[in-house]
């Protein structure tokens, strides 16, 4: 699943500190939205790989503008219930 990065408020771009391709997890610092009253750092809320980045260093963002595209990794429970019913599968062949 593709997950919206959005711009907490309106502002310049400050430092964009991943690049597409790299892994995230939650909590990791993504970029800084400058405004008149300070900056906001954007932290990434969920893991996984920068699909896409929209926006560059010195561009204008408006609150609720997307920024970053993140592309959401499969959870470990998921994968631990997908690979429990291909080892029943197995087991039901053998």
């Amino acid at each position: 699943m593709i997950i919206d990065v959005k711009s907490p408020t309106l502002g310049i771009i400050g430092k964009i500190f991943m690049n597409a391709g790299d892994s995230v997890t939650k909590g990791d610092e993504l970029l800084s939205v400058e405004t008149n009253k300070g900056n906001t750092v954007v932290k990434a809320k969920n893991q996984g790989i920068i699909e896409e980045i929209l926006v560059s260093e010195g561009s204008e963002a408006k609150a609720g503008d997307i920024l970053i595209k993140i592309k959401e990794e499969e959870k470990a429970q998921d994968t631990c219930k997908i690979d429990k019913i291909c080892l029943e599968e197995e087991s039901d062949i053998t």
